[in-house]
C-alpha cells in the first residue's frame, strides 16, 4: 500500500491526496510535524534528501519525493 509522508498544512501534500483520492488509489497517511523538525531527521531525509513533504513511498521500497 502507498505510504504518504505529509503534513495537513502543506498545500503540495493536499494537492496529491486530492489526486489519489479522484483515481480511486488507497494510502495510508504519515504526518510530519513540521514544526517538530521531523522533517529534519536522518529518517525522513533518507526519505527525501530535500526535507520537504509530501512523499509518497510504495511497498517495495520506492519513493517518489517532491523537489522544491
Amino acid at each position: 500500500m502507498l505510504e504518504i509522508y505529509r503534513n495537513e498544512m502543506s498545500t503540495c501534500s493536499q494537492k496529491v491526496r486530492l489526486a489519489l483520492a479522484e483515481k480511486g488509489v488507497e494510502w495510508r497517511s504519515r504526518v510530519v510535524n513540521l514544526i517538530a523538525r521531523e522533517n529534519k531527521t536522518p529518517e525522513f531525509l533518507a526519505l527525501n534528501s530535500d526535507g520537504v513533504v509530501p512523499v509518497l513511498e510504495k511497498h517495495l521500497n520506492q519513493v517518489l519525493a517532491c523537489k522544491p
